[in-house]
C-alpha cells in the first residue's frame, strides 16, 4: 500500500457497478472520509507511468471532492481480464452491514460519549436521518434481537415503537422474542400492543406555541406533514380544546349566532336545536345571523366538528288568516306527527306522502330487476353490487354480495366479458339487489335498527337506470298539500278551486312525468357515469369509473 497522487490515477474502463450512486450518498461518503479519514485503501494498476483504477472509485472521486492530492492505494499489476475479475471480486465479497447491526454500532458509539452531530458527520447523514437512527438505536435490546430474526420493521410500525413506553415494549417484545420465526414477522402485533393513545396538533385550536404541551415528531413522516406532531397529553389537551371551543361559542354569541355545545340523544344522536334542522347544502365558511351551530368535541382524538342548522320557515298561511291545509288528513294531527322536519327536498310533504313515495321507489326498482326483458351489462351489474354494500342495512359481513361480486372478477382483476358470464350469475344478482334494498321512510330515522337502505338505494337505482315513478293516482294526490295541488291544477289549465278530494279527483291519471319532491333517483354521492362492457377484448372488460 502506497501513498499515489490522485492526478496520475484514471477511472476504470468498464465499471461492473453500472448504478450511479445519488449525489448524497456520495456526499455522506465524502464527509465520512473528512472525518475518520480513508479507512480502505483503493485497488489500482500500473498503465505506463500512470495507474487505473481497479477498484474504489467512488472512493477516489470524494477523495478528489475534499481537495485531497494523494490517496492511499494497493497496486496490482493485471491484465484487463484480470482488472475486471478483480472489481467484482472485490463487489461481491464486500458485506453490507444489516439493519440491527448499524443499530448496535451507534448506540455503540452514542453510549460511549459521541455527540449526536460528531455520530453523523461520521456516517455522513443528514440530520433529520441522524436524528431517526438516533431513536432507533435506542430502543430496547428485544427490540434488535428480534430485528436479526424479523428484518427491520418498516417506517410505520418503527414510528409506533419508537413512541411506545420503553419497559412496555421491552416485555412485550421479550415474549414475542422466545416464538419468533424468521418466516413470519409480527411488527405489526408488537406496535398494535404497545402503541400509545396521542393527539394531533394539527387539531387544536388553542396556541400550540404558548402551551405547556410536550409534542413529539414522527420523524419517519415527510417534514412538511402537519400531522406530524403529536402529543401524549391527552387532558392538558382536550382542557385547552375545551377552553378554545368555549372562547368561539362567546364570541359568535356575542355576534347574535345561537352557538353552542351539542346535544346526544340515547342513541348517539346529534340533536338539533328547537326550531332548527341540519343543514343538507353547503354553508359559507363564516357564519350568519339565523343559523345555529353545535359543537361536538371527541375525546378520543381531540377533534372538533361544528354541526350547522337552519330555522324551521315558518308554516303557510292562507288568506282568512288561518294555516293552509297542509295535508289531506287533518293539518293537525299530520304536523304533530311530523315533529322532526323533512330535508329540504321534501318540504311541505307529510310524512305518510313521503312514505308512499319511498314504497313506490322501493317497488320500481325490484319491478326492473325482475323485469328478464330489461338487460342489464355486466359492468353495471357489478357496480351495483359493491354499492350494496353502503347500504344501512346489509352487513359487510355477509358473503353473498361478495362472494357474486368476486365470482365476475377473473385473476386480472378485470369484469368477465357477457359472453363468459352465465346468465344465472346475473339473475342472483338481481335478486340479491331487489331483496336488500329498501327507500327510506320518515320514520327510519328515529329507528334504532333501521331497515331502510339509505343513500345507496337511490345510488344503485340511478346506476340501474331505473325508470321514473309515476304518482298521480287519486289516493296518492290525495297524500299532497292543497296547495301543491292547486299550482299542478293551473299548470294544466284546470279549476283551481274546491276541496282536496276535488283537486286531486281533476288531476288523477293525467300527470304521467309528474315527480313530487324526493320522487327523482339519486341523492349526494359518488357521481355514476353511464356504465356498461364497451367492445373489445372478449375475455375481459375493465371497470369504468
Amino acid at each position: 500500500m502506497t501513498a499515489i497522487p490522485i492526478a496520475l490515477i484514471d477511472p476504470p474502463r468498464a465499471p461492473v457497478r453500472r448504478v450511479t450512486p445519488a449525489a448524497q450518498e456520495q456526499e455522506a461518503l465524502a464527509a465520512s472520509i473528512r472525518e475518520q479519514g480513508l479507512l480502505q485503501p483503493i485497488l489500482v494498476a500500473p498503465e505506463g507511468d500512470r495507474f487505473r483504477v481497479i477498484a474504489g472509485n467512488r472512493r477516489l472521486e470524494a477523495a478528489r471532492s475534499l481537495g485531497h492530492e494523494t490517496i492511499e492505494a494497493t497496486v496490482r499489476d493485471m491484465d484487463e481480464a484480470g482488472q475486471t475479475g478483480a472489481a467484482l471480486a472485490e463487489n461481491i465479497v464486500r458485506a453490507t452491514m444489516t439493519p440491527p447491526e448499524i443499530w448496535r454500532a451507534f448506540r455503540a458509539m452514542r453510549d460511549q460519549g459521541m455527540p449526536l452531530m460528531k455520530a453523523q458527520e461520521t456516517l455522513g447523514l443528514k440530520p433529520r436521518e441522524a436524528l431517526r437512527m438516533d431513536a432507533v438505536a435506542h430502543l430496547p435490546a428485544p427490540v434488535v434481537d428480534l430485528a436479526h430474526t424479523w428484518g427491520a420493521p418498516d417506517a410505520r410500525h418503527t414510528a409506533a415503537l419508537i413512541k411506545a413506553d420503553p419497559k412496555k415494549l421491552e416485555k412485550v417484545a421479550k415474549s414475542h422474542l422466545r416464538t419468533a420465526k424468521p418466516r413470519f414477522p409480527e411488527w405489526w402485533q408488537i406496535a398494535n400492543a404497545v402503541e400509545r393513545r396521542c393527539l394531533n396538533r394539527a387539531d387544536a385550536l388553542f396556541d400550540t406555541a404558548t402551551a405547556k404541551i410536550r409534542w413529539d415528531e414522527d420523524l419517519f413522516a415527510q417534514p412538511d406533514d402537519e400531522r406530524r406532531f403529536t402529543t401524549t397529553e391527552i387532558e392538558k389537551f382536550l382542557k385547552l380544546q375545551r377552553q378554545a371551543i368555549g372562547d368561539e361559542i362567546n364570541a359568535l354569541t356575542a355576534e347574535g349566532i345561537d352557538a353552542a355545545w351539542g346535544e346526544i340523544d340515547k342513541y348517539g344522536r346529534r340533536l338539533a336545536p328547537k326550531g332548527f334542522f341540519q343543514q343538507v347544502a353547503a354553508l359559507p365558511k363564516k357564519p350568519k345571523k339565523g343559523i345555529a351551530i353545535r359543537y361536538h368535541l371527541d375525546d378520543d382524538d381531540g377533534t372538533l366538528t361544528r354541526i350547522y342548522f337552519e330555522p324551521i320557515p315558518a308554516p303557510v298561511k292562507a288568506k282568512s288568516g288561518k294555516e293552509a291545509p297542509q295535508h289531506g288528513e287533518g293539518p293537525a294531527a299530520d304536523a304533530a306527527a311530523d315533529a322532526e322536519p323533512p330535508p329540504p327536498e321534501e318540504r311541505g310533504l307529510s310524512k305518510k306522502a313521503r312514505a308512499a313515495i319511498a314504497r313506490k321507489k322501493t317497488e320500481a326498482l325490484r319491478a326492473h330487476l325482475a323485469e328478464r326483458r330489461v338487460e342489464l351489462t355486466d359492468n353495471t351489474l357489478f357496480t351495483a353490487t359493491l354499492l350494496l354494500f353502503a347500504a344501512h342495512n346489509v352487513s359487510t359481513r355477509g358473503e353473498r354480495p361478495g362472494e357474486i361480486a368476486l365470482s365476475m372478477v377473473n385473476d386480472a382483476g378485470l369484469v368477465r366479458a357477457m359472453s363468459v358470464l352465465p346468465g344465472e350469475l346475473r339473475g342472483r344478482l338481481r335478486e340479491c339487489i331487489a331483496t336488500s334494498l329498501r327507500f327510506d321512510e320518515p320514520d327510519d330515522e328515529r329507528r334504532s335498527c333501521g331497515t331502510a337502505s339509505g343513500p345507496a338505494a337511490e345510488w344503485i337505482a340511478r346506476a340501474l337506470a331505473v325508470p321514473p315513478i309515476r304518482f298521480d293516482s287519486l289516493e296518492e294526490l290525495q297524500l299532497l298539500p292543497a296547495a301543491m295541488l292547486r299550482q299542478l291544477c293551473a299548470d294544466h289549465n284546470l279549476p283551481k278551486s274546491g276541496s282536496l278530494h276535488e283537486l286531486a279527483s281533476r288531476l288523477a291519471g293525467q300527470l304521467p312525468a309528474y315527480q313530487p319532491p324526493s320522487a327523482p333517483f339519486g341523492a349526494p354521492g359518488p357521481q355514476l357515469e353511464a356504465l356498461g362492457n364497451e367492445p373489445g377484448d372478449d375475455e375481459a372488460q375493465e371497470i369504468e369509473e
